[in-house]
């Protein structure tokens, strides 16, 4: 249509966009590789403002970075400086750092003024400074990664060659101050030429001097004392080693300090994770355990953890002692005091079974079997509906149970549920079930002692009230002479008076029986109930 359009948004899920007119420039998240997802909306300027989209898939695909050289912190150097004497060869080990983790290694191309240079190996060389040569020569190392492209760098190192003249050289061990005499120091003044990061020099007199390093540091020291005596003044090198000491490991609280205790706490039956912080400079380290808790037991996981378990139930305060050596033997050793809580229980509930004769009401102590592991009262809180009868809780705990008076217990059983708390936390709840089986010494149901099966619609078949309450029932009628004219099981008031076995037919009366007195057996096998009784027969 001619209209104008400029992208008016553009998303991205990893970098960011810089939209123009209809061009936009696309920047990647530092060191980000992968596939970004960018949308982009356009819309031209009619009335409408009609807009469209587009997914652009922008793959951004790595490339190598160049290397670095660091300090031991992890710190990018631009340079460094080192010393050595006059004549006197200096091995020199650079620290490589590559962020794609390419392998670096020094090259061959490098550059000295007044010194030669030979490679040891990737990351160390050996620096000869020109025979008589001293003062200060600039060295320019190149170094390489083996990336694609290879990609390099270089190093500056400014190298202090002094001359030979007085040099010293002395051992000691790491955190002893060392009492450094020689005819060499004699003096009448003094200066200290080198500004200290490693140790301090203190006068003891005029040929001593007291050489103190800092705490905790090991390794080549070096620094230059001026001797000036009778006006002359001269410079003498010294060269400490400082040898590394080994150091008893400390075991730190929480907030670093040296202790001989830790506390800790954890619910009942509830495992605790614990692990020992410490300070140590040996690499091998062993932890374990030198003397066990009273109320638990410990499983040493990964060093420097372990777990503690309390004993089931236990609560109170469980002592034990772990220790920490490390690779010559020397330890330190740490009490362990763990705070073992209570916790509260929910209560146990036990089903109950009650037997209940005919159909009376009943009261049902369902606690007498029910029980708190924390000893804590308990009460019913809720109770179902069952399907016949009625249920409630009675003030003093109690469970009342109000038979259905029209049901007699066909089934057999009748359930419902119901539920107790803990007075301590109304949440710890445990539920159980009544059981009420029925035993009947009688059943609701009439039996009468005559009809008239006359097919004159009264009174014309046998009927049994309440037939219904036990349709599990067998009816046999016996003659005067103790023969069976009429036998029915599951019975449901269906009899006229006939007989159901033709071979007892009477040629006068045919199917149907003569008038008289009969007998009957009437067995209710729901309730294992069996009636008898007479029955009068007449038209």
């Amino acid at each position: 249509d001619g209209n104008e359009i400029n992208i008016t948004n553009a998303t991205s899920l990893i970098g960011e966009i810089e939209i123009e007119t209809l061009c936009f420039t696309y920047f990647t998240d530092t060191n980000f590789v992968g596939i970004d997802t960018l949308e982009i909306i356009f819309c031209d300027d009619s009335e409408e403002n009609l807009c469209n989209n587009l997914i652009v898939i922008i793959e951004v695909t790595e490339t190598n970075d160049i290397p670095n050289v660091v300090d031991d912190d992890g710190n990018i150097l631009e340079e460094m400086e080192e010393f050595t004497n006059e004549d006197s060869n200096i091995k020199i080990c650079l620290n490589f750092y590559d962020l794609d983790e390419n392998n670096i290694f020094i090259s061959e191309n490098y550059f000295s003024q007044n010194g030669e240079i030979f490679i040891e190996n990737d990351s160390c060389f050996i620096y000869y400074p020109n025979e008589n040569f001293n003062g200060i020569d600039s060295l320019e190392i190149i170094f390489c990664d083996d990336g694609s492209p290879i990609l390099c760098d270089t190093f500056s190192i400014i190298m202090n060659v002094f001359p030979q003249n007085d040099t010293i050289y002395f051992d000691t061990y790491e955190d002893t101050n060392f009492e450094l005499c020689d005819d060499l120091l004699f003096h009448e003044n003094f200066e200290i030429i080198n500004n200290f990061e490693n140790s301090q020099i203190n006068e003891i007199n005029d040929s001593c001097f007291l050489y103190i390093p800092n705490e905790g540091f090991n390794g080549s020291d070096n620094f230059i004392i001026e001797i000036c005596k009778n006006s002359i003044c001269d410079s003498v090198i010294i060269f400490p080693n400082v040898i590394e000491k080994n150091d008893t490991p400390i075991i730190v609280n929480t907030w670093g300090n040296p202790t001989n205790e830790l506390e800790y706490s954890t619910p009942e039956e509830t495992p605790k994770t614990i692990c020992i912080s410490f300070e140590d400079d040996s690499e091998i380290l062993i932890m374990n355990i030198s003397e066990n808790p009273n109320d638990g037991y410990i499983s040493i996981t990964e060093f420097p953890c372990f777990i503690y378990t309390p004993s089931d139930n236990f609560t109170g305060i469980d002592i034990f002692e772990i220790f920490i050596c490390d690779d010559e033997n020397l330890c330190d050793t740490v009490i362990v005091y763990i705070e073992v809580t209570p916790v509260n229980h929910p209560p146990s509930a036990n089903n109950d079974e009650i037997t209940l004769k005919n159909s009376e009401l009943i009261n049902i102590d369902v606690l007498a079997n029910d029980e708190d592991e924390d000893g804590d009262s308990i009460y019913v809180s809720y109770v179902s509906k069952p399907t016949y009868g009625e249920v409630g809780i009675n003030e003093n705990g109690t469970i009342f149970y109000a038979p259905d008076t029209s049901y007699f217990g066909q089934n057999g059983e009748i359930i419902f549920n119901y539920e107790i708390c803990d007075d301590v936390d109304f949440s710890y709840c445990n539920d159980a079930d009544v059981k009420i089986f029925f035993q009947y010494t009688d059943i609701p149901i009439y039996i009468p002692n005559s009809f008239s099966p006359n097919n004159d619609a009264i009174n014309d078949f046998f009927i049994i009230n309440g037939i219904e309450n036990s349709p599990n029932n067998v009816l046999t009628v016996i003659n005067r002479w103790g023969n069976i004219v009429f036998k029915a099981e599951n019975y449901n008031n269906e009899w006229a008076g006939t007989y159901n076995d033709g071979s007892m037919r009477d040629k006068a009366t045919g199917d149907k029986l003569p008038d008289g007195t009969y007998f009957f057996i009437f067995e209710a096998r729901d309730f294992n109930i069996i009636k008898t009784g007479y029955i009068i027969l007449k038209k």
